[in-house]
C-alpha cells in the first residue's frame, strides 16, 4: 500500500492531469467497499476483499494478459499467415484498419469470445472459488457475491488504467495535449460506466451460480457456470468490435450512439438474468430456513409431549434415539451447513414463509451428537389428596 502511495504521488506531481484523471478509476472500488461496509459487512471478510481485489489486480490479470495476448497471436497467425505483417500492423496501430475478409470477422469472432469471454470470465470463476481455500466450511451465498465482486473490482481496475492509457498514446500525434487528455478522460468515463459494470454483473453472476454449487449442492458443472457469462461478455465485445470495423462507413457519430445503444441493451439483458438467478438461490435458503423453523418447532413439541408424558408407540428410549439421539445439547445442522452461518433461532419465529414452500421437518434436518445420552425430566407423580 505504501509502494502504490508513493507511485500515485510521484505520477501526481509528473503528469497531474493525466493522473487526475486516472483516479477516477477508482470510483467503482470506492462504491463498492462503501457499500460492503453499510450491506455486506456480516458476509464477508474484509482481508479476504482486500486479498482477492489484490490477485485480481495484479497477478491474476497479469496471467490474463499473458493468455490473451498468446492466443490473440496464434489467431492472427493462423487466420492471417499470408498478411501477418498487414495484420500486426492494425493490431498494435488503432489508426489502420484491415479489409473485411472472412477471415477478419472469424478474427472478431474468436477475439471476443475466446480472448475475452472464456479467459476473463474464468479468471473470476477461479477466483472466487479461492475462498474455499480460506475456509471450507464458508456457506454465506451473499458472501460468494462480494468476494467475486471484490477480485473482479481488481482485475477491472487494471483494465481501465491500460485502456485509458492507451487512448493517451494512441492519439493522432499532431493531436494537442488537451485533446489526448480529452480522448483519455472519455475512455476513463466509458469504462467506469459501461464496461465495470459488465464486469462487475458477470461476476456477479458466476458467484450465485457457484453459491448454489457449494452452498445448497445444486449440481452445476463449471460448463453449465461458465457458458451464460462466457455468452454475455462475448457478445458484448463482439458487438462492440464490429460497430467499430463499420466506423469508416457509419461515421465517428452514429458509431457512438449504436455503441452506446448496443452496450445500455447487453446491460438490461444480463441485468434481468442476474436477477432471475438471485430469485432462484434468494427461494433456495428460504426453503432452508423454512425447513428448520418446522423442524425446530417439531423437536420442541416431542420435548413437550415427553414432558407431558404422552405415547406416540415408540418406547421412551426410542422417541429420544428419534428426535435427539445421544446429544446433550441438540444442534440441528440443515444440510450441514456450519452453525457460524446458520441462522439465529430467535430470527425463525419472525420469519413468514410462503405456504406453496414444501415443509419437510426431517428431510433436510440431521442432528448430530456430542456427549451424554440426553435426560429429560420426567413428570412428578401427582400426591393424593388429602381427606
Amino acid at each position: 500500500m505504501a509502494v502504490l502511495t508513493f507511485a500515485w504521488l510521484l505520477a501526481l506531481i509528473m503528469a497531474p492531469a493525466l493522473t487526475a484523471i486516472l483516479t477516477l478509476l477508482a470510483i467503482p472500488v470506492v462504491v463498492f467497499f462503501v457499500w460492503w461496509s453499510m450491506r455486506g459487512a456480516k458476509h464477508a471478510q474484509l482481508d479476504h476483499l482486500i486479498s482477492l481485489f489484490a490477485i485480481g489486480f495484479f497477478p491474476a490479470a497479469l496471467a490474463v494478459l499473458a493468455v490473451e495476448s498468446f492466443i490473440t497471436i496464434m489467431l492472427g497467425i493462423i487466420l492471417f499467415l499470408s498478411e501477418f505483417e498487414e495484420w500486426f500492423e492494425s493490431f498494435t496501430d488503432n489508426q489502420k484498419k484491415m479489409e473485411h475478409t472472412f477471415g477478419y470477422f472469424v478474427f472478431l469472432f474468436a477475439t471476443a469470445f475466446i480472448v475475452a469471454g472464456i479467459c476473463e470470465e474464468s479468471m473470476k470463476y477461479l477466483l472466487t472459488h479461492r475462498v474455499q481455500k480460506w475456509n471450507r466450511d464458508f456457506k454465506d451465498w451473499r458472501g460468494y457475491c462480494y468476494l467475486g465482486a471484490a477480485a473482479t473490482l481488481g482485475f477491472s481496475t487494471i483494465e481501465n488504467i491500460g485502456y485509458t492509457l492507451s487512448s493517451y498514446s494512441a492519439a493522432s500525434k499532431s493531436s494537442s495535449e488537451s485533446e489526448r487528455l480529452l480522448q483519455a478522460l472519455l475512455t476513463a468515463v466509458q469504462r467506469i460506466l459501461v464496461s465495470t459494470p459488465l464486469h462487475l454483473s458477470t461476476a456477479v453472476l458466476i458467484a450465485l451460480l457457484v453459491a448454489k454449487k457449494e452452498v445448497f449442492s445444486q449440481p452445476l458443472s463449471a460448463f453449465r457456470i461458465l457458458a451464460l457469462p462466457v455468452l454475455f461478455h462475448g457478445a458484448f465485445n463482439f458487438g462492440l468490435l464490429l460497430i467499430y470495423s463499420f466506423e469508416s462507413y457509419m461515421g465517428e457519430s452514429r458509431s457512438v450512439g449504436f455503441s452506446l445503444l448496443y452496450c445500455v441493451s447487453v446491460l438490461i439483458l444480463v441485468g434481468f438474468v442476474v436477477q432471475r438467478v438471485y430469485r432462484d438461490v434468494r427461494r433456495l435458503y428460504e426453503q432452508r430456513i423454512a425447513a428448520a423453523h418446522v423442524a425446530v418447532g417439531a423437536f420442541e413439541q416431542v420435548v413437550a409431549n415427553e414432558n407431558a408424558g404422552e405415547d406416540h408407540g415408540y418406547g421412551r428410549e426410542d422417541e429420544e434415539n428419534r428426535y435427539m439421539g445421544r446429544n446433550q445439547e441438540a444442534k440441528f445442522v440443515i444440510n450441514d451447513m456450519p452453525a457460524a452461518s446458520a441462522p439465529p433461532m430467535e430470527d425463525l419465529e419472525a420469519q413468514s414463509f410462503p405456504s406453496s414452500i414444501p415443509l419437510s421437518p426431517l428431510s433436510s434436518i440431521s442432528i448430530r451428537a456430542e456427549s451424554q445420552t440426553p435426560r429429560l425430566p420426567v413428570p412428578t407423580p401427582l400426591e393424593p389428596p388429602e381427606p
